[in-house]
C-alpha cells in the first residue's frame, strides 16, 4: 500500500461529478490522482457531513477488488503536509481538507465520458431520436465481463450505491476495442460510509446467526431494491440496467468463476487488508478491525444467493427465462 505526498493541485482534472468532490493534486511519485476528503458536504442542504468509515471501505473495496482481478484504477494514501495546506489554504477549504493527515486518492485516468447518464435525460427531453442506441453504445465495452465481477463484488460489499449512481463507474473513450470500464468510489459500501451503531447492527443481523443467513440476505435484497426505486427499466437502478444488459446467461452462469473467487477469500488474506489500513481511519481501531473481517468471512458465502435472488427477480434480460441460475458444485479452498 503505497504512500506519497501531495504536491501540487491540479485543478483541471479534478471531476464535475461525486458527492465526496475529489480534489485533481500530483504526487511525489510523479503520478496524478483525485484526492478525496471525508468531510462531505449534503446537497442540497448544505450541510457537512463526516463519513468517517470511508477511507477504510474504499482500501478494503480496492484491495479486495486487485485481489479478484476486477478494474479499478490504482490508489494511494496521499499525506498533506502542514506547509501544503498553508500555502494552498483557499483551494483545500473548497474542497474541504480542513487538517493535515493522511487522505484517500485514486489514480487520474483521462479520456474519459463524462456525465453519460446526464446527457442521455437531457436528449430524451430533447426527443433525440438516437438517444437510447447512443446510451447503450457507451457502456460496450472491451472487458465487458467486469460488469458481472463488479455486480458481484458490489453484493459481497453491499454496495448498492453504484446501480443507481453513474459517477461510481469510469468508462474510457474511443471505439469499442479502446473502450473499457472501472469500478470507482467503495466509500458507501456496507450500505453507509458511517461507523456507528447502525453499522454495527447490520453487521450483527448476520454475525448473530451465522447458520441461517436467509433472512440477512432478503435484508439485502430489500435495501438494493429501495435504493432503485425510482428505476423503471430496472427494479435494482438505472446503472445496473445497462450493465446487466452486457451479461449473458446463454449455456453459462456469468458469475461462476468471480464467485467462486470471493468465496475463497481466505481469513487470513482479510486481515492482512484491514490490518493496512492507517490507524488514523479506524474509528474504532482494531475492534473495528475485527467487526469488518469476521462479517466479510461470513458474507462472502452470501453473495450466490443475493445473485440467484437478483435472477429470480428478473433483474438480468438475458436470463434463461423459466430456468433456475445453476451453480457449480464444489468444495471451496481458502486463499492462503
Amino acid at each position: 500500500m503505497e504512500t506519497v505526498y501531495v504536491d501540487r493541485i491540479i485543478d483541471s482534472i479534478s471531476p464535475e461529478m461525486g458527492q465526496s468532490k475529489p480534489m485533481g493534486i500530483k504526487a511525489s511519485n510523479d503520478k496524478k490522482y483525485l484526492l478525496k476528503t471525508q468531510l462531505v458536504n449534503i446537497e442540497p442542504y448544505g450541510i457537512i457531513k463526516n463519513e468517517d468509515a470511508a477511507f477504510a471501505q474504499e482500501i478494503i473495496a480496492y484491495e479486495l477488488a486487485k485481489e479478484l482481478n476486477i478494474p479499478v484504477p490504482g490508489y494511494a494514501v496521499l499525506e498533506v503536509e502542514p506547509e501544503f495546506l498553508t500555502e494552498n489554504m483557499d483551494y483545500c477549504f473548497k474542497y474541504h481538507i480542513t487538517k493535515p493527515g493522511l487522505y484517500f486518492g485514486t489514480e487520474f485516468i483521462p479520456d474519459i465520458q463524462k456525465k453519460i447518464m446526464e446527457n442521455y435525460k437531457t436528449e430524451q427531453k430533447c426527443k433525440y431520436k438516437h438517444a437510447a442506441q447512443k446510451l447503450t453504445s457507451a457502456f460496450d465495452v472491451s472487458n465487458s465481463q467486469a460488469y458481472a465481477d463488479i455486480i458481484a463484488l458490489d453484493c459481497f460489499l453491499l454496495n448498492g450505491d453504484r446501480f443507481t449512481n453513474q459517477g461510481n463507474l469510469i468508462i474510457t473513450s474511443g471505439t469499442r476495442k479502446d473502450r473499457k470500464v472501472y469500478a470507482i468510489d467503495f466509500g458507501h459500501c456496507f450500505f453507509s460510509p458511517y461507523w456507528n451503531n447502525e453499522k454495527k447492527e447490520l453487521f450483527n443481523k448476520l454475525l448473530s446467526n451465522p447458520k441461517d443467513t436467509d433472512q440477512f440476505t432478503n435484508y439485502c435484497i430489500n435495501i438494493m431494491l429501495s435504493i432503485g426505486q425510482n428505476c423503471k427499466k430496472n427494479p435494482f437502478g438505472d446503472v445496473f440496467s445497462k450493465m446487466e444488459n452486457y451479461i449473458y446467461f446463454k449455456n453459462t452462469n456469468p458469475f461462476s468463476d468471480i464467485v467462486k473467487k470471493i468465496e475463497n477469500i481466505s481469513t487470513s488474506k482479510l486481515r492482512q487488508i484491514l490490518y493496512n489500513v492507517p490507524d488514523e481511519w479506524m474509528v474504532d481501531g482494531d475492534f473495528e478491525r475485527d467487526k469488518y473481517i469476521s462479517f466479510l468471512s461470513l458474507n462472502k458465502h452470501n453473495v450466490r444467493k443475493v445473485i440467484t435472488l437478483m435472477y429470480n427477480a428478473h433483474a438480468f434480460r438475458h436470463s434463461n427465462k423459466g430456468d433456475e441460475l445453476k451453480w457449480p458444485i464444489e468444495k471451496t479452498i481458502g486463499i492462503q
